[in-house]
């Protein structure tokens, strides 16, 4: 083999052990994404919500925070749960269980139109059964 034919095969050789080193990106699922918006909680009030949401297949998983007027009703935690092309459902967990101590698991399905992210939920609480809606939008 004369030299320019060695490093053409050292070339093409180096050019596709280059392509096997890169992993195909799964593509992103409608659900990824930072969402932010009102909730409306029977016991709560008036808050903020915000989601930070990964997709992996129909696996949904990521984070969350509630806010209201009053701070002590303030809630984060993670999210789990899964997905079809245009609904979740997903249970939000609190990092810390309730004061009377339940774990305040919340359990909503999501419906997803454009960017808009909506749906209602309930959750056994200290005082109860409370219920609620999401009006979030895709930041």
């Amino acid at each position: 083999m004369n030299q320019r034919t060695r490093l053409s095969a050292v070339v093409l050789a180096m050019a596709l052990v280059a392509a096997c080193n890169d992993s195909p990106t799964a593509p992103a699922g409608p659900f990824v994404g930072t969402w932010a918006g009102a909730i409306v909680d029977s016991a709560a009030g008036s808050g903020t919500a915000r989601l930070v949401l990964t997709q992996s297949g129909a696996g949904v998983s990521g984070t969350f925070t509630t806010t209201f007027a009053n701070s002590a009703l303030d809630r984060a935690g993670t999210v789990s749960g899964t997905a079809t092309a245009n609904a979740a459902s997903v249970f939000l967990t609190p990092s810390a269980p309730l004061s009377c101590g339940l774990s305040g698991t919340l359990g909503t399905t999501l419906s997803l139109s454009g960017t808009k992210l909506t749906g209602s939920y309930s959750v056994l609480a200290c005082s109860g059964a409370v219920t609620g809606t999401f009006d979030l939008t895709r930041q």
